[in-house]
């Protein structure tokens, strides 16, 4: 991946559509209420969400980011939980959502049954790493176009 300076406006108009991955940090475990899924357990470690978007891809991850909104969706859930820290999005411009989450269940550790994938056959687009670093490596063994780290103090309405 290479890194290009960008203004915030270029930025935004490459961020219109991809496939993104929003990796998310649990620092204990607990049981979280996931709509149709029901309570479902979660392991301390990262989570990986994989997602897309045709269009707005920055504002579909800005939502997921904000701690208050409508519970929409199996992300909504956990992201709407101050206990779960969104910590990063990487973004792909060519690959399929399916694709990628396929290839990071590979050195996984696990993933979540069923969240986030009721609209296609991969099994899940939550997936577990207990360490961080391999999280890091199984993302960057995919070679994302943008990588942003989130900084603290996102997670406002």
């Amino acid at each position: 991946m290479t890194s290009i300076p960008m203004t915030s406006e270029e930025l935004s108009q490459l961020l219109g559509s991809g496939v993104y991955a929003l990796t998310l940090v649990f620092n204990h475990e607990e049981m979280i209420p996931v709509g149709s899924l029901g309570c479902l357990p979660f392991r301390k470690g990262c989570y990986v969400y994989v997602g897309s978007a045709r269009a707005n891809l920055r504002k579909r991850v800005a939502r997921h980011v904000a701690s208050t909104k409508t519970v929409r969706w199996h992300i909504d859930y956990l992201t709407a939980r101050r206990e779960v820290t969104p910590t990063s999005v990487v973004v792909w411009l060519s690959r399929t959502e399916c694709e990628v989450a396929t290839i990071l269940k590979k050195t996984s550790d696990g993933s979540v049954p069923h969240f986030g994938s009721s609209d296609c056959r991969c099994g899940s687009h939550l997936i577990y790493f207990a360490s961080s670093a391999r999280r890091l490596e199984a993302i960057c063994a995919i070679s994302p176009d943008v990588s942003l780290a989130l900084p603290s103090g996102t997670r406002g309405a």
